[in-house]
């Protein structure tokens, strides 16, 4: 009798098998850009090389920082699954649920850069104050200064961005559908280092204010307004995180609808991190 029973609990034993770990294959929702086919596939052919010893951050974080792939949340997808697959790879069945909270833990470590600093408080969008904390403009504005100097600060470096940078895709789009504001990338590149300022203000009320009117005067768009940073104004932005040709065609449509000296800001970093 007590043989039978451990025959049956045999027999029953593999039914309650822990289910193995699932990768969801990303879909392709998008038309993609040369710059996003190289990086894929660099980034396919670096894990059939990937060991456990190696920083999935860091090796995501050199692969677009080198390639510059113009959609960083497609290639994003593709580590995590690329990831899934690798640990799929590794042995021991019972590892599973180790492998999911490895997983789930992978999936945190793709913050956007430059998250720390100055914050959004104001977005036309949803009229929220004090937004998500990993929203912050660059750290190193200083919109104390003119707009001219503010220009001259940045004029060198922009000649520099304007002709390594693929702006392409963009550049003979019309503004009306651009996709002018944009959260922190994952890592800060010469294809998302720019910003269109069309305004400053000394508080929040005023800067609040501003926005709100551009917004009623041009309601097909939209402004964001960030907080004070070191003793500097609140700043009015009309483009974030894009490319040089996108801020560029939102300052050109400021400068003769908005406010006649608004201007591209661009991070001046090179770590990736911050400006």
């Amino acid at each position: 009798m007590n043989g039978n029973y451990l025959l049956a609990a045999l027999i029953i034993l593999p039914i309650f098998k822990v289910a193995a770990l699932t990768c969801i294959k990303v879909e392709q929702n998008e038309i993609l850009h040369q710059s996003d086919e190289t990086c894929l596939a660099e980034l396919q052919n670096r894990f059939k090389t990937f060991t456990a010893n190696d920083s999935l951050k860091r090796v995501s974080f050199s692969l677009i920082r080198k390639f510059d792939p113009e959609n960083q949340d497609f290639i994003i997808d593709h580590v995590v699954y690329e990831y899934c697959k690798f640990l799929q790879s590794q042995s021991g069945e019972n590892q599973t649920s180790s492998k999911e909270e490895q997983l789930t833990i992978a999936k945190t470590i793709f913050s956007p850069g430059d998250n720390e600093g100055r914050k959004k408080v104001h977005d036309t969008r949803s009229n929220l104050v004090n937004l998500e904390p990993n929203t912050s403009p660059p750290q190193e504005i200083d919109f104390g200064i003119t707009y001219a100097n503010s220009f001259m600060l940045m004029s060198m470096d922009m000649q520099n961005q304007i002709g390594n940078a693929d702006n392409t895709e963009d550049s003979s789009d019309s503004i009306d559908t651009l996709d002018l504001l944009r959260e922190p990338p994952f890592v800060i590149t010469k294809r998302n280092r720019h910003f269109a300022m069309v305004g400053s203000a000394d508080d929040l009320a005023t800067a609040k204010k501003t926005a709100n009117d551009f917004k009623k005067k041009h309601p097909q768009f939209d402004f964001v307004a960030y907080d004070r940073y070191e003793g500097n104004p609140y700043s009015i932005m009309m483009a974030t995180w894009v490319s040089y040709a996108v801020a560029a065609k939102a300052v050109e449509f400021a400068k003769i609808h908005i406010q006649h000296d608004s201007l591209v800001w661009s991070c001046r970093g090179r770590d990736g991190v911050t400006c």
